[in-house]
């Protein structure tokens, strides 16, 4: 079994607190801004257990202008055929190479309703974690201490950032 990761702001999928006016079985619609897609494809991380998520995750907290606790979801990969979504490999966009090559995929033709029915499922089943701050510091320093983390890959603002960081060691 593959675990599909994607990044979300855990805060967005928790309001129905303050959705009383929700049916039941309904999603309300703050979560599908942590869906946001780009023609039509939606970009993830499979992998084949958890021992690679912190170093996903760190990857797309260094491809930001500012270190920040992070959020994400993992679900269990079978969704996706039992949504009839379909993943294709492309590398992705992070200082992380090897991340980029080995894990991440795109969810492509991908129409509204499929999305509405991924966000519900994530709701139901997925597994919510967030890593804080400073783990995440720390882990963006390793991570360039070991060359997984390409610091020329890295946007300007968060270039840096982290060049103060390791200056300061």
């Amino acid at each position: 079994m593959s675990l599909v990761l994607r990044k979300v702001k855990l805060n967005q999928w928790y309001p129905r607190i303050n959705c009383p006016w929700l049916e039941e079985n309904e999603l309300h619609a703050d979560p599908v801004v942590d869906l946001a897609t780009r023609g039509n494809t939606l970009s993830v991380w499979v992998l084949d257990d958890r021992s690679n998520v912190e170093r996903v995750m760190v990857a797309l907290a260094a491809s930001v202008d500012h270190v920040s606790a992070i959020d994400y979801v993992l679900f269990d990969s079978r969704l996706l055929d039992n949504l009839g979504i379909i993943a294709e490999e492309e590398a992705g966009a992070t200082p992380d190479e090897e991340a980029n090559r080995c894990w991440h995929r795109n969810l492509v033709k991908l129409s509204a309703q499929k999305l509405t029915s991924l966000a519900t499922a994530i709701l139901e089943t997925g597994h919510w974690d967030r890593i804080p701050e400073k783990t995440v510091r720390e882990r963006i320093i390793q991570g360039v201490d070991s060359g997984c983390l390409r610091l020329d890959k890295f946007k300007p603002i968060m270039r840096q950032k982290v060049e103060l960081l390791l200056s300061r060691r």
